[in-house]
């Protein structure tokens, strides 16, 4: 994984994809979620913070993956480098 783009805003939704680049990872925490049923075009790998999902009573499309905070971490040390969109 290139780049691990941390979307926490869902206004910051449109300049995250425009940013987003082929083999770029994406992880919607925190209110972040919200935008989940706009981000189904993504070129990223997608993935989706469980306990928020749950906390705003997101339903997740297939193509995103639930992730634990230890997965989060996973995640993070997997990549270069993240960027936060807040």
């Amino acid at each position: 994984m290139a780049v691990l783009h941390l979307l926490s805003n869902p206004d910051a939704l449109a300049s995250c994809l425009a940013a987003v680049a082929e083999g770029d990872s994406l992880l919607l925490i925190g209110d972040g979620v919200l935008a989940l049923p706009l981000v189904a075009s993504s070129k990223a790998r997608l993935g989706v913070l469980r306990d928020d999902a749950v906390q705003r009573g997101t339903q997740l499309p297939e193509a995103a993956e639930e992730l634990s905070y230890a997965d989060f971490v996973s995640w993070a040390v997997a990549c270069r480098s993240s960027v936060t969109w807040s």
